[in-house]
């Protein structure tokens, strides 16, 4: 599912949905939102735009701290803001154990969690296996990240309608896992999210914010 719908893609793009479906069918241009919105979160390095529980993400972590009576653990979860975390396991072979959430402190934006947990039971081994169950993801989308969602979607429709002319600069392909977009003969390939346009230009401004701090 995108983080827009069609009506609001016309009112970011200043047109009528009629005049977008004129040329193009709902389907496709919801399949084309949908796969933009995949590419922001991807883009954002884990940031979700609409709240999610996670369940038992799994973290490997190495005691820090020399005296086992308050060693701590350093963890970063895969995706933010996070807005709560519900559960924490720690497993030895195939028993886990519940962790109190009251022994922890994470940062919402980075996701960093700083578990600590007085008591013998880090003494037996440095490294663990940490499950976490959180909740992550924005209440609502930002505004400009629908905007973002809708620069990027226009240019990416617009590119289509253009595909096979062979002309520089036109793409041939859109990928979304690495943003590596393939153009026409004579042209080049681009490393970041969109295809270098004024549109995709300002999409990036948009969403730099969002992009996560200390991402390991």
């Amino acid at each position: 599912m995108g983080y827009i719908t069609i009506s609001e893609y016309a009112i970011l793009i200043n047109t009528t949905v009629a005049a977008i479906t004129a040329n193009h069918s709902s389907t496709y241009v919801d399949g084309v939102i949908g796969r933009v919105s995949d590419m922001v979160e991807t883009y954002c390095l884990g940031t979700l735009f609409e709240s999610t529980v996670m369940t038992d993400e799994r973290h490997t972590a190495y005691v820090r701290g020399r005296r086992p009576q308050a060693a701590k653990l350093l963890i970063q979860l895969n995706h933010t803001p996070v807005t709560e975390v519900s559960t924490v396991e720690y497993r030895v072979g195939n028993t886990d154990t519940t962790m109190s959430t009251t022994n922890l402190d994470y940062d919402p934006i980075s996701g960093i969690v700083n578990l600590w947990w007085y008591g013998p039971i880090w003494r037996t081994q440095e490294q663990w296996t940490i499950l976490v169950s959180y909740t992550a993801g924005y209440t609502t989308v930002p505004d400009n990240v629908k905007e973002a969602v809708a620069l990027l979607t226009r240019e990416w429709i617009d590119a289509d309608d253009r595909v096979g002319g062979g002309t520089a600069g036109i793409i041939s392909e859109y990928r979304i896992g690495n943003y590596m977009e393939k153009y026409a003969p004579g042209s080049v390939e681009r490393g970041n999210i969109g295809l270098g346009t004024v549109d995709s230009l300002r999409a990036q401004d948009l969403l730099r914010k969002y992009r996560r701090p200390g991402v390991r």
